[in-house]
């Protein structure tokens, strides 16, 4: 269920940001946010799927990476399922996430 709830929820803010993109209407956010807690958050929705798969997800933010940033941690959340979703779906054992400048 957790999964199906989830699923549901990045496609439909995919095909509503898609939408927004087409009329030149998406706004991206600027605010405040903690990267390695963001990418923390994402992980931990992931992790419940990679673990059904049987794959190990893990991630390393280089040190000198900065935390505090300004923009738009929601869509960099969908950003980051999406494309480790898709990534999951052609992984078998092993999955890092890596963030460089």
């Amino acid at each position: 269920m957790v999964n199906l709830r989830i699923g549901s929820i990045v496609c439909h803010l995919f095909y509503s940001d898609f939408s927004k993109i087409e009329a030149k209407q998406l706004v991206l956010e600027k605010i405040d946010f903690d990267l390695r807690r963001n990418t923390k958050n994402t992980l931990d929705i992931m992790a419940i799927k990679a673990n059904e798969a049987g794959i190990e997800l893990n991630c390393h933010i280089k040190p000198d990476v900065p935390t505090a940033l300004l923009g738009d941690p929601v869509r960099l959340r969908q950003v980051n399922v999406n494309l480790l979703g898709n990534a999951l779906k052609f992984t078998r054992e092993y999955l890092s996430l890596y963030s460089e400048l």
